[in-house]
C-alpha cells in the first residue's frame, strides 16, 4: 500500500527532527565554509555598488557642469567670450 502525503510529511519531519543534532564535523565545517563564501560574496557585490554609485555620482557632477554650460552662465569665465565682447 502507498503512503499518503501527509504520512511522508510526517515520517520526514520525524526523520529531520531526530537528526539535527547528528552533524559531523565535517559536515559543520562544510557548512560554515559555505556560509563564509555567501558572506564574502555580499560583501564583494555591497563594494561593487558602491563603486557604481561614486562613479554614477561624478557623471551626474559632469552631467551638472555640461548643463550649466549650455544655459550660458559660465560664459564668464570663459575667456574667449570675454575677448568677444559679448
Amino acid at each position: 500500500m502507498e503512503k499518503s502525503s501527509q504520512d511522508l510529511a510526517k515520517e520526514a519531519k520525524a526523520e529531520m527532527s531526530s537528526n539535527q543534532g547528528n552533524l559531523t564535523n565535517d559536515q559543520w565545517i562544510s557548512m560554515v565554509r559555505g556560509l563564509v563564501a555567501v558572506q564574502s560574496s555580499f560583501i564583494e557585490i555591497e563594494n561593487k555598488i558602491g563603486d557604481i554609485e561614486e562613479k554614477l555620482g561624478k557623471l551626474r557632477g559632469n552631467i551638472d557642469t555640461s548643463d550649466v554650460r549650455l544655459d550660458g552662465s559660465s560664459h564668464t569665465n570663459d575667456k574667449s567670450y570675454k575677448a568677444s565682447g559679448k
